[in-house]
C-alpha cells in the first residue's frame, strides 16, 4: 500500500513537473513571439517616418519647380529638369 502511494506521488509530480515545462516553454514562445512583433513595429515605424521625410522632400522640391517654371526665366537645363520632375511626381500620385 505504501509504495503504491510513493508510485502515485511520484507520477503525480513527474506529470505536474511535466506540465509546468510545457507552461514556461509556451511562455517563452509567447514572449519571444511579442518581442519580435515589437521588433518588426518599431521597424515599420522608422519606415513610415522615413517615407513621410522622403515623401515631404519630394513635393518640396515639386512646388520649387512649379515657382520656377511659372516664373519663366532661368537656365534651359533647369527648366527641363523641373518639367521633367514634376511630370515624375504627378506619376507618382503623392498627394
Amino acid at each position: 500500500m505504501k509504495t503504491k502511494i510513493i508510485i502515485f506521488l511520484v507520477l503525480l509530480f513527474l506529470g505536474i513537473g511535466s506540465y509546468g515545462y510545457y507552461w514556461y516553454s509556451g511562455l517563452i514562445t509567447t514572449n519571444n513571439q511579442a518581442q519580435a512583433v515589437l521588433s518588426q513595429n518599431e521597424e515599420l515605424k522608422n519606415q513610415a517616418q522615413d517615407y513621410k521625410t522622403l515623401k515631404e522632400s519630394v513635393i518640396s522640391e515639386k512646388n520649387r519647380c512649379q515657382v520656377f517654371i511659372s516664373q519663366e526665366k532661368g537656365d534651359f537645363g533647369d527648366f527641363e529638369y523641373c518639367k521633367d520632375y514634376i511630370t515624375w511626381t504627378q506619376n507618382l500620385n503623392l498627394e
